[in-house]
């Protein structure tokens, strides 16, 4: 069993929200085998919007057994 954003699942594949079929993979992130957890990923979003920069941040939390005895890959998708 692995705990992911609060989530207990067991299940190797997990997805969060709503994926569009226009949205693109804009990060990936492999947390190696042998890794220790719990394991903070952040994903910063910048653009420019009426003359400011704004700041949109995504946090994921994965927790479980370790060391890992698998690699996690972690996917980011994006609207344009």
């Amino acid at each position: 069993m692995a705990t992911i954003n609060k989530v207990r699942t067991s299940k190797l594949s997990y997805f969060f929200g709503e994926k569009a079929a226009t949205d693109v993979l804009c990060f990936t992130k492999i947390i190696p085998r042998g890794s220790y957890l719990p394991q903070d990923i952040t994903y910063y979003i910048q653009d420019i919007t009426g003359g400011a920069i704004k700041s949109n941040m995504v946090n994921l939390r994965i927790d479980g057994r370790t060391p890992l005895r698998y690699n996690i890959l972690v996917k980011y998708y994006c609207s344009l």
